[in-house]
Order: structure tokens, then sequence, then C-alpha cells
């Protein structure tokens, strides 16, 4: 095994280990804190989604998912970075000649 594969198996299994740990975190919260981080975190996409989503799009651009997209689902996602989800949705429904089964089977 070479030392790229045995960083990335340690960023994984550090990555599992925060995610057990969050969980088991989650788990032994009171009512009042559980309530409390479901707030922040709706906050929190509260913030992101005030503009229509463009910051989320834009960060989901630099993904590696986003830049493993095919030609149509790229070009779907910069709309939504430039314009918001709404309009990605409105541009994703005009491809498919408004067809929403079309649509659905052109971008997932």
């Amino acid at each position: 095994m070479n030392s790229q594969t045995t960083s990335q198996n340690n960023s994984v299994d550090t990555e599992k280990k925060t995610n057990i740990i969050a969980v088991a975190e989650a788990v032994s919260r009171t009512p009042d804190e559980a309530t409390e981080d479901r707030l922040t975190t709706l906050s929190i996409i509260d913030d992101y989604m005030i503009d229509g989503g463009k910051k989320i799009a834009q960060a989901y651009q630099n993904t590696g998912f986003g830049k493993a997209m095919d030609n149509k689902n790229k070009n779907a996602l910069k709309v939504a970075a430039e314009q918001g989800f709404p309009e990605a949705a409105k541009h994703m429904m005009n491809m498919a000649g408004g067809d929403y089964s079309r649509m659905r089977s052109m971008f997932g």
C-alpha cells in the first residue's frame, strides 16, 4: 500500500470516528439541547438558502461530485450558482421540453 492510499484511509477512518462521536453526542443530548441544535442547523440552512441556494450551488461546484457531473448537470448547477435553484429548475424543465419525467431522466 502506498503512502497516498494510507493517507486516504486514515482520512476516511478519522471522518468515520468523527461521525460516530457526533451521533453518540447527539443521542446523549437533552431535549432542550437537541432543539437548540436543530434551530442552529435551520439557521445555517436559512443563511444559505436566502439567496435561492446560490452559495450552496457554488460550494457544490467545487466538490468531487460537482466536477464529475456530465455537461447537462454542470450547466444546471451553473444556473443554480448564478441565479438560484428556482431558475435552475426552470432551466431543467425547459431543457426537457416541459416534460417532468424526461427532466428527471436527464438530470436525475
